[in-house]
């Protein structure tokens, strides 16, 4: 494992950028938008399973863990293979 060194200008660098990656990623997962209307003759199935893609806020929650842990993960291999 790499020793993050705060006193040089790379170990500042690194410590930053994952700083600014774990932010953006928080923002975006709880940033809560417009809700995007998809014209009609693009759904495949109209079926039971078609108003399912169409909720909103269902696995909200876990789309946050998801979204922390893909960035934390991303940013961990980054720092190791540097």
């Amino acid at each position: 494992m790499e020793n993050l060194s705060l006193h040089s200008k790379a170990g500042k660098a690194k410590a930053i950028g994952t700083l600014i990656a774990i932010s953006g990623a928080m923002t975006t997962s709880f940033y809560k938008g417009p809700t995007i209307k998809y014209p009609t003759k693009f759904i495949l199935y109209e079926g039971e399973g078609a108003s399912s893609f169409q909720k909103t806020g269902h696995n909200q929650g876990l789309s946050i863990l998801l979204a922390l842990g893909s960035c934390l993960s991303s940013s961990t291999a980054s720092i190791i293979q540097v």
